[in-house]
């Protein structure tokens, strides 16, 4: 063992911890050796303590030193001297031992040290190992940064541990966290991989400045999808995406009448737009007509008075409805024969005022009885030409005003023949459906136009696969933002940005997890599972997946993303969480993850809520996390074989995400007025000169 690498002995030994005593002679910071100048003594520095054949990598997280007096007798005289003591607390984490290839690195101790062991300072050699020199070309790896203690080492991560894994971006607002994803996602398709794709939710604008030249190209054949304030544009997600579950969030229906309702309704109308969907709607038409007139003969006093004139108003109706399908269907005139024929059956029984006599009476049960049975035959019938039977859950064409003005209200008086008092309990109800319709902000879900291949189109410009392939025989609405952006067309693009900054806030949990619901449910669907793997970044995560969840729309976000955390590392999906505030993020997502790149953390609930959901080993180096300067993390996790501190790489053009310059922006000679009157034209939806 060369002895002029040794720095001091162990004094203590806990089960990750140890305590060293430096040695009297070391009193620099810097140890000379044959190799060279090397640091010793320096947070997040190195030691090596050799254990038998095996070395423990130990970081070292604090530093001590006291003064001890020393006594000496000499004729009879004491004299004291004060002796410095100088020591280190070092966190062991790993082991060096020698393999068939050399030398290499393994996390965690294998072997313990002993009181009174030896302690290194690391070498050139060492520190090749820890940082992985010789691996620095491996295709698994992507370089993020420098450390700031060994400067000339780089520091790599593993992009499958990373990716494959979940993992999370975390940091006080200006501490880097937009920077670094930037940093991240170049380094990735800077390394040649032309089939990675990544989707961001930016709900602060940021991104489109950072994978964008001066000149405006955009860079890494990125797409971004934004409104323009209250008018879509860009970013238009038809409700019909919607299941069961997302509309309940949305509209907060009660569970007892309002729910049972709302769900009827939203497969009335799936099955409306589909093939043969008027005919289904016409026999239930058919079949509330036959029932309003079944609950008028069984009207008994006063008011049977006018039976006649009652019923004559509801049969009118539906010839007139039964000869509108006829003009616009002739070939359904022998379908529709029975029912016709039934309402010519009423005719004579209805003429004139008064009650309906017992002939007619019984004369009108009967027809009534014969179109039932037609209509439960018809209905069979057109099941058993469905190949895909539509449910409330089917992302089926519908339209919304359709829905709100007419399907709604039909459900609805069907229901109340059953219960007249459903009508009350379903105002409330009606009133936030009439608003969704009604209000400009929510346009983009809700007054998107009909278009084939609406799913395919969707999902195609969300993963960046020939996002144009439809758009000459069935143009999606965001035709035209995507041909500003890309004028000559693009088969692919590699990263998708969606800027909610423009949403209403009462909708940013909503949007997010249908969003969210849609990529995984085609991962899962996917019959080569895992063979198209996604990465989906969500910026300022704590909005929309909080710990503590009030709102059904934030509980429905929160379980969207929990079940991705869970269920989406096996098809292929993962997430990137980036947030200020991990104690508001759930803590479910936070402890799926399992790399961790950590700005500045000052906030002590948010310290400590992070510690609680990494490995103990780690928490001694998290201490510093306060004073960690911008654009410096700590990296941790399975990504890389030791915790490690890293400066980020620089990235030009950079987010916008830089703190407003105050004195420049107050001080200027000739100051950027914001456009008041176009900024509020557009906050209420007008238009100005």
């Amino acid at each position: 063992m060369p002895s002029d690498r040794t720095i001091g002995r162990t004094v203590k030994v806990k089960t990750y911890q140890v305590l060293v005593e430096l040695l009297p002679e070391t009193s620099s910071y810097v140890k000379s050796s044959l190799g060279g100048l090397y640091s010793i003594a320096v947070i997040n520095s190195f030691v090596i303590i050799p254990v038998g054949s095996e070395r423990v990598v130990a970081i070292v997280t604090s530093l001590d030193m006291a003064e001890e007096a020393e006594a000496s007798m000499q004729t009879r005289q004491m004299l004291v001297i004060a002796r410095p003591r100088r020591t280190i607390w070092a966190s062991m984490i790993g082991t060096l031992t020698q393999g068939a290839r050399g030398l290499r690195f393994e996390y965690g101790v294998k072997r313990y040290p002993e009181l009174d062991n030896p302690v290194w300072f690391a070498s050139e050699e060492d520190l090749d190992v820890i940082f992985d020199k010789a691996g620095k070309d491996n295709p698994h790896h992507v370089t993020i940064g420098k450390s700031p203690i060994f400067t000339d080492y780089e520091v790599n991560i593993d992009i499958d541990k990373f990716f494959g894994k979940h993992a999370a971006i975390l940091g006080n607002t200006g501490a880097g966290k937009s920077c670094t994803v930037t940093a991240l996602v170049r380094a990735v398709l800077d390394r040649g991989m032309p089939n990675a794709h990544f989707i961001i939710f930016d709900t602060n604008n940021e991104y489109e400045h950072a994978f964008t030249l001066p000149d405006g190209t955009p860079l890494y054949d990125r797409l971004v999808l934004r409104n323009d304030a209250d008018t879509p544009a860009g970013l238009w997600i038809p409700h019909w995406f919607m299941n069961s579950v997302d509309y309940q969030a949305f509209f907060r229906p009660g569970e007892g009448a309002q729910a049972p309702l709302l769900f009827t309704a939203i497969s009335a109308a799936r099955a409306a737009g589909r093939p043969g969907g008027s005919w289904t709607r016409l026999l239930n038409t058919i079949e509330d007509t036959m029932n309003q007139v079944e609950g008028i003969l069984q009207n008994t006093g006063n008011a049977s008075f006018y039976g006649k004139k009652n019923v004559r108003e509801q049969v009118g109706s539906l010839q007139r409805l039964l000869i509108a399908q006829r003009t616009a269907n002739p070939g359904s005139v022998s379908q529709l024969s029975i029912y016709v024929d039934a309402c010519n059956l009423f005719a004579p029984c209805i003429t004139g005022e008064g009650a309906i006599d017992a002939i007619g009476n019984n004369t009108i049960r009967e027809a009534i009885q014969k179109v039932r049975e037609q209509v439960t035959n018809d209905r069979a019938a057109a099941f058993k030409n469905d190949v895909v039977p539509v449910g409330v859950d089917s992302p089926t064409h519908f339209s919304f005003d359709e829905f709100v003005t007419s399907i709604f209200p039909e459900v609805l008086g069907r229901e109340a023949q059953k219960n007249a008092n459903i009508r009350s309990y379903a105002g409330t109800l009606q009133l936030r459906l009439e608003q969704a319709r009604q209000d400009p902000r929510y346009a983009f879900l809700f007054q998107v136009p009909p278009f084939a291949q609406a799913l395919a189109s969707f999902l195609r410009l969300l993963f960046g696969l020939n996002p144009d392939k439809h758009f000459e025989t069935d143009p999606p609405p965001w035709k035209a933002s995507y041909a500003a952006q890309y004028p000559q067309g693009m088969n692919s693009h590699q990263i998708t940005i969606l800027d909610l900054s423009q949403l209403a806030s009462e909708v940013l949990e909503n949007v997010t997890a249908l969003l969210g619901r849609l990529v995984l449910e085609f991962m899962q669907r996917n019959p080569d599972r895992g063979s198209f793997p996604v990465v989906l970044i969500l910026e300022e995560a704590h909005h929309y997946i909080p710990a503590n969840a009030r709102l059904e729309r934030q509980l429905r976000a929160r379980e969207v993303f929990e079940k991705i955390a869970k269920e989406g590392r096996k098809f292929g999906l993962s997430l990137v969480v980036a947030s200020q505030r991990p104690s508001e993020l759930s803590r479910t997502v936070l402890a799926q993850c399992n790399s961790f790149i950590v700005h500045r953390i000052q906030n002590p609930d948010d310290q400590e809520y992070f510690k609680s959901v990494i490995s103990g080993v780690n928490r001694e180096l998290l201490d510093q996390l306060p004073a960690l300067a911008q654009q410096q993390a700590i990296v941790l996790g399975d990504c890389v074989s030791l915790p490690l501190q890293v400066r980020i790489n620089d990235v030009d053009p950079r987010p916008r995400s830089d703190d407003p310059a105050f004195i420049k922006a107050w001080s200027a000679t000739e100051p950027r007025a914001p456009d008041i009157e176009g900024i509020a034209a557009k906050w209420e939806g007008l238009t100005v000169d």
